[in-house]
């Protein structure tokens, strides 16, 4: 009967730090997408505006490993960035707000006067940072808690078991 607390008590602590880590890592995560949302933006502003690039162009030779990792960059081979986000895993890591201004974002691109466009790219960049620096406040204080929690439950299973 002991033996069975005991394995009991195992798997309740290495769910409770499984589902920490977990959280830990998608909060990185979001972060992480979200600079690179930054980086790919302001790409596309850059090669539009100095370089006059067609989009195909752009996204052929964009590189940026927090995207490729979520599949956002291998989706641009549909030549959309709204539907790159929602096919990728990228979508499921950002906010609704931020998937709003990135789907506004694709869908002024390419057809508006350069200007336009530099303008548009602007705009979404100025909105990532803002989310940007929100994430980057918040994310580890969410994380903290969260694996607190799941280890202050696990440890309240473990009294109810013994």
């Amino acid at each position: 009967m002991i033996a069975v607390k005991v394995i009991g008590i195992c798997l309740i602590l290495a769910s409770a730090c499984a589902f920490a880590y977990v959280t830990i890592r998608d909060s990185k995560e979001r972060v992480s997408v979200c600079g690179a949302l930054i980086d790919f933006v302001s790409y596309v502003d850059a090669r539009i505006f100095y370089f006059r690039d067609p989009l195909d162009a752009i996204f052929d030779s964009y590189e940026n490993d927090a995207l490729e990792q979520s599949g956002f960059v291998n989706a641009l081979s549909e030549r959309n960035v709204s539907r790159a986000i929602e096919v990728s895993r990228t979508g499921a890591l950002l906010s609704p707000e931020i998937r709003k201004v990135m789907s506004d974002f694709s869908d002024r691109l390419g057809k508006t006067p350069v200007d336009d466009q530099h303008n548009n790219c602007r705009y979404c960049i100025d909105a990532l940072n803002v989310e940007y620096d929100k994430l980057r406040t918040e994310v580890p204080k969410k994380a903290k808690s969260r694996s607190s929690i799941a280890v202050i439950g696990a440890l309240a299973l473990i009294l109810l078991i013994i």
